[in-house]
């Protein structure tokens, strides 16, 4: 940091720095201004420390103090009456200069004028006393040489420095406002690395050339431009060496390649040798057979042992080779003209045997078979009468031959009377109950055979009662927000639907409900126009208007549209093209911006190449390509093809001999060679073609493995083979053994046994409150069942003129509950419901009573009352209680013309709302 000239006198004024580059002005430090080439006075001053026009301590005339006049305060008033209306002009001009060198605007002008003039009054940060007279009238006149407070710690730029241009800095005093501008110096250009423009790369022996470029790294600037050489990479370096050319070698002809070494950068070759490569050779291939004779039974066969190149194909060697006759070789004896024999007539066949080389008849022998005893079938029934439940059945049973029919055996058998069969019971007759009147069924048993009626028994339903079902509303008026609505709450019987209770309930009005806001009157806004719209609410139900407010839309900007093309000029193979690229708003059409661009010459764009001659094995052709743009066309030759020859191998078969085929897969020009001799038959094992079974012949053949030729012979019938299965008797049905065939299922039954018949034991059922009794007979072998000796029904047991609050009144046999009840938190009642033997108790004693809910001793609700000649069954009842969960039970307060007494349900928790 350099210092400025000091002006007239000796703090006159503040001095002006320079600041070097790694000075920041938006966070000065003091610490900054130490280090630098700063006096301890100008620091003080800096600080607000010593008064100007005072020495420091230590200082030549030290301790001596300027020397004060008479009148000297009415000087001093004078002057710095002068001073502040100079100070006051000399500040308004240096905030106008400001203003302008920092190209500030009018307004910000103004406002720096406003902030001045008010600091003038600021109050001080030190106390008066801590300054002389002096001094406060300095700092009240706002001089340059009074001890101003600088803040340091918030500069204002009013313009950043620039690689060119000085920057600005103010700061004002803490104390009087006075602010003071300092200087910023511009750093100069500051040079970024070279970079190349125009390269034209080195080759491996040639140069190459560019221009190094360095621009300012902060603004970018050119600063220097000149043209540097590129040196050439340092001569070819060769890379390895290919094989081009190449010839490959025959059995008798040499073969050749060219050994090329090119440069590994550049591409250029460098090197091209000729290297010979000696002729292979013939390589004897194996042995192949070729014009074979085959042998046969009485005459010998012939082949040629041929042996070729394995490369080249070329005959080597042949030797023809003589086979003997093979001789007669006897096949497997063949069935022919085969005779079933049947249970009347023998059977007969002739037992054949075959050369198996050349089918020649060797020897043929007639085999007779015996005639076949009869065979018994299953015994059928014949002449059958049918037992009942009191007479006897009986049927006969006859066996016949299953080959020839006739009859072997017949049997009579007598079927004993079945005896009645007593059926599952059934209701007949049957009447329901309904809530007033008696109901009933008769329950009857009768034979399952037969269908006669064996018991009957007579069974009394009682009258139900009224049940009431949940209650309903009717005559139902919705509330709105103009009217009140209202409903019928009506309780039927749930059975019947008889009309219990009806009461109207009203429905206070509701208020209203307000909609989502809609907007009304709307008026888009553009880009050139503000718009508008009215936001109303509405009540939901009855659409009265709540509320209406006008809210207004500020006017949209310009909204860029995908930008266009104009003026195009299209771009050609050979040509450059152009266009211009522009830009309008959207939504009014103004043209926002316009750019030329131009595009590159698109250059030919050639197909695929097409055959326009095709070439054949003997003769070239040739090839075209054009231009899908411009229609240039290109042309190059095709070689000949040459003949591809294909080997098709035709095997020899039992008749015919067998050769190769040489086909041209491109001109089908073809020759035959390689023939060999017809194979003669080769049988394989003899299968089966029809399976033997019981009663018939089944037949076998055999096929030659080559070409499906096929010989055949007959197989014997195989005749049954029984095995026993015993069925044992049933209480119902009798038993017998039956005998099957396992190869053909062929079976036939005998030894029949009588059926067992039942063998019944009894278990007898008692009644219970709600079920009648009965005796089950059940059969111990096949679980069949029916039931007798019913007795009725035995009903609730309810102990009456009980006086016991704290135990539920149950059945004495069954714990079945004599009174039950639900609470509705809907319509605050409660519903109960009695059990019917526990009201045909009461109605037999007269009695009379009260139903209320009740806990810890407090009645929940009104009492209902009963009366036994009511017969009713069930009953509502209606609650008083508030916003109370309890465990609370039903009471029932009954009474006869003497006495008074009590019974209760089991408890139940319950929440009224």
């Amino acid at each position: 940091m350099s210092r400025n000239p000091q002006p007239d006198r000796e703090y006159n004024t503040l001095p002006e720095y320079t600041f070097s580059s790694e000075y920041t002005p938006e966070l000065p430090d003091v610490t900054f201004f130490r280090e630098s080439a700063v006096t301890v006075r100008e620091e003080n001053i800096f600080q607000g420390e010593v008064p100007p026009g005072e020495e420091e301590e230590g200082a030549e005339g030290s301790g001596k103090k300027k020397k004060r006049r008479r009148f000297f305060w009415l000087r001093e008033l004078l002057v710095s009456a002068l001073r502040a209306g100079a100070a006051v002009f000399a500040i308004f001009m240096l905030i106008n200069i400001i203003g302008q060198r920092a190209a500030l605007p009018e307004s910000s002008v103004t406002e720096a004028l406003s902030r001045r003039s008010a600091s003038l009054h600021t109050p001080f940060m030190k106390t008066p006393q801590d300054y002389s007279f002096a001094e406060l009238a300095a700092l009240w006149r706002a001089e340059p040489d009074a001890p101003h407070q600088y803040d340091r710690d918030h500069p204002v730029i009013r313009r950043e420095a620039t690689c060119q241009i000085e920057g600005i800095v103010e700061y004002q005093c803490t104390e009087c406002g006075l602010v003071i501008p300092e200087v910023i110096g511009f750093g100069g250009h500051v040079a970024a690395d070279p970079v190349y423009e125009h390269e034209v790369p080195a080759g491996c022996v040639t140069a190459g050339s560019a221009e190094e470029v360095i621009c300012c790294l902060l603004c970018g600037e050119e600063l220097s431009r000149r043209a540097v050489t590129l040196a050439d990479l340092g001569g070819h370096r060769a890379a390895a060496a290919v094989a081009e050319n190449i010839s490959e070698p025959s059995c008798t002809e040499d073969g050749s390649f060219e050994n090329v070494v090119y440069c590994s950068v550049c591409g250029e070759e460098l090197s091209r040798e000729t290297v010979l490569i000696k002729a292979t050779g013939h390589t004897e291939s194996e042995p192949v057979y070729e014009n074979a004779v085959g042998a046969l039974c009485l005459e010998g066969g012939s082949y040629d042992s041929v042996i070729y190149c394995a490369d080249c194909g070329e005959e080597l060697s042949r030797e023809h080779l003589v086979t003997e006759a093979l001789g007669h070789i006897e096949g497997d004896p063949e069935v022919e003209n085969e005779i079933e024999p049947s249970c009347t007539e023998e059977g007969s066949y002739e037992e054949v045997i075959y050369c198996k080389v050349c089918g020649e008849e060797l020897s043929r022998e007639l085999v007779t078979v015996e005639m076949l005893p009869h065979t018994g079938g299953e015994a059928v029934a014949e002449s059958e009468i049918e037992p009942s439940c009191t007479e006897e059945g009986s049927y006969e049973a006859v066996v016949y031959c299953e080959i020839c029919g006739e009859e072997i055996s017949r049997e009579t058998v007598i079927l004993e009377a079945k005896g009645h069969t007593r059926g599952a019971s059934s209701e007949e007759d049957r009447r329901e109950p309904d809530c007033t009147r008696e109901g009933g069924y008769d329950t009857v048993t009768r034979c399952a055979d037969c269908g006669e009626e064996l018991s009957r028994s007579h069974t009394v339903l009682p009258a139900l009662g009224h049940t009431a079902a949940a209650a309903v509303r009717e005559k139902e008026k919705a509330a709105t927000c103009t009217a009140a609505g209202s409903y019928d709450e009506v309780t039927y019987c749930s059975r019947c639907h008889t009309e219990l209770s009806r009461s109207t309930v009203s429905v206070p009005k509701t208020s209203h409900t307000a909609a989502a806001a809609v907007k009304e009157k709307e008026t888009a806004a553009t880009c050139t126009a503000a718009g508008s719209y009215d936001e109303v609410v509405y009540c939901s139900i009855c659409h009265t208007e709540l509320s209406r407010r006008t809210v207004s839309v500020p006017k949209t900007s310009h909204t860029a549209a995908a930008a266009v093309k104009e003026k195009e000029k299209a771009a050609t193979c050979t040509a450059a093209g152009s266009y211009e690229e522009v830009v309008y708003c959207r939504d009014c059409h103004t043209e926002m911006s316009r750019t030329k661009k131009t595009t590159e010459a698109l250059g030919h764009s050639y197909g695929s190449w097409t055959t326009t001659k095709a070439a054949t094995c003997t003769a070239a052709g040739t090839q075209s390509r054009t231009c899908s743009r411009c229609g240039s066309k290109t042309t190059r030759s095709v070689d000949a093809l040459g003949h591809s020859y294909s080997a098709t191998v035709t095997a020899p078969t039992c008749t015919a001999k067998g050769y190769t085929t040489h086909t041209c897969s491109r001109c089908s020009d073809s020759y035959t060679d390689s023939e060999t001799a017809a194979l003669g038959h080769s049988y394989g094992s003899w299968t089966t073609t029809k399976a033997a079974t019981c009663t018939a012949a089944g037949t076998q053949s055999r096929t030659c493995s080559r070409c499906s030729h096929q010989a055949t012979r007959s197989v014997d019938a195989l005749g049954h083979s029984y095995s026993a299965t015993v069925t044992a008797p049933t209480c119902t049905a009798r038993g017998y053994t039956t005998h099957t065939c396992s190869r053909c299922s062929d079976s036939y039954k005998d030894s029949y046994k009588d059926a067992l018949g039942h063998d019944y034991s009894s278990t007898v059922t008692s009644p219970t409150c709600t079920a009648q009794g009965y005796t089950t007979h059940t059969c111990s072998r096949c679980s069949d069942s029916y039931t007798d000796s019913e007795t009725a029904a035995l009903g609730h047991n309810f102990k009456l003129g009980v006086w016991d609050e704290d135990t539920p009144l149950t059945c004495s046999r069954c714990s079945t509950a004599a009174m039950t009840f639900s609470f509705n938190a809907t319509s605050l009642t409660f519903t109960f419901t009695l059990n019917s033997d526990f009201v045909s108790a009461l109605k037999k004693g007269k009695y009379s009573g009260d139903f209320f809910v009740e806990t810890s001793g407090n009645w929940l609700t009104e009492s209902t009352y009963w009366d036994y000649s009511s017969g009713g069954t069930s009953g509502t009842i209606y609650c008083y209680a508030e916003a109370v969960t309890v465990s609370c039970h039903l009471s029932f307060m009954y009474y006869d013309d003497s006495n008074e007494y009590f019974a209760r349900s089991a408890d139940k928790t319950i929440t009224v709302p």
